[in-house]
């Protein structure tokens, strides 16, 4: 896998027509600034991480956002935005023209463990599944930051098997999210 970090914005293309992008073994892309990726039709998370991570300061994070055609996050792939310190977590967008798909304890997650709190999940497609322990998760894990939002627009939603969902969620006193379904 390669690692590629940088405090700027990290920018992945693929527009040739039916140009797919496919991230695997264990590839990771992890930056303090934004992450925009735009493939014309497919692209492929697995077992691999998208992640804007910040640690011990007080600006905001980056965000992540994906345009393409399909969405398929496998084999445990994350896309992830986290803050340890005062400034908020980043949002992760995905805006995709056919559908979404997370299988295998895949994740697409935001999450505070400091006192900024966590980003929003906005996910725009016409159909999103989700299986096999795979998750949609907007999480405060401190007492001072407070859980994000997941904001979910698509005609079909599709959740199958145990540990699936999507989720809102504090693991301490602090206030948690939202969640809001929307039909496109």
């Amino acid at each position: 896998g390669s690692v590629n970090r940088n405090i700027g914005t990290i920018t992945l293309n693929n527009t040739e027509e039916n140009g797919s992008l496919t991230l695997e073994n264990d590839t990771r892309i992890s930056n303090e600034g934004n992450v925009n990726i735009t493939v014309d039709d497919r692209f492929i998370v697995n077992n691999s991480t998208i992640k804007t991570e910040i640690r011990d300061a007080e600006d905001d994070l980056g965000n992540i956002v994906i345009s393409a055609g399909e969405l398929q996050l496998i084999n445990g792939g994350v896309i992830d935005t986290a803050t340890f310190g005062q400034g908020d977590a980043g949002d992760v967008t995905a805006n995709i023209s056919r559908q979404v798909s997370l299988e295998d304890n895949s994740q697409i997650d935001t999450e505070t463990f400091g006192e900024g709190d966590a980003g929003t999940i906005i996910v725009s497609t016409p159909q999103l599944n989700i299986e096999s322990g795979a998750s949609l998760t907007a999480r405060t894990n401190s007492n001072d930051g407070s859980g994000g939002t997941v904001s979910i627009n698509a005609d079909t939603i599709n959740l199958s098997d145990s540990g699936t969902g999507i989720f809102a969620e504090t693991n301490s006193s602090s206030r948690g999210g939202n969640i809001f379904l929307q039909p496109n």
